[in-house]
């Protein structure tokens, strides 16, 4: 591995946590929908922020994916009868995105277990590694990711 570029460390460390969280949740309990770590990022973004109104058009600059790739998560979990797609009250042009009741009550009733496999990610990720350390990569990998997203957006 070459670790003496960022970039494909942090590529190789989003694999394995993506790796994990995919083997994670593909021994979810019987009768909830096998999900990928992406779909459940999106239902737990849905969750956390069911206050507000959330269109599709928004899901991909919030997760860094594509359009399609967005719109293909949001059929599957349509289809699985976890969230709902509506027309927005205020705009009609806009597709606003709910979990459904069946989705909120399963993410409340899991919560404690997702909870404790992203606290158990946490420190095997940290692991080693000062609490100096930790809040540094805390206050680093933002910084980074702005930087990115500028670079991004000088290129459109």
């Amino acid at each position: 591995m070459d670790t003496e570029h960022i970039g494909p460390m942090i590529k190789v460390i989003n694999s394995q946590i993506q790796k994990h969280i995919n083997n994670t949740l593909g021994n979810a309990p019987v009768g909830l929908p096998l999900l990928t770590g992406t779909q459940h990022e999106v239902l737990a973004y849905l969750f956390n922020n069911s206050d507000k109104e959330i269109f599709q058009s928004e899901l991909d600059k919030i997760f860094n994916l594509s359009r399609p790739t967005i719109n293909g998560i949001i059929k599957r979990l349509s289809r699985a009868g976890m969230v709902s797609i509506t027309q927005s009250n205020v705009d009609h042009r806009y597709k606003q995105i709910k979990l459904t009741q069946e989705a909120k009550t399963d993410m409340i009733k899991y919560k404690p277990k997702i909870d404790e496999d992203i606290n158990f990610m946490e420190e095997k990720l940290t692991e080693g590694l000062t609490s100096q350390e930790v809040e540094t990569i805390r206050a680093v990998l933002p910084k980074m990711l702005t930087n990115l997203k500028k670079l991004d957006e000088k290129s459109q």
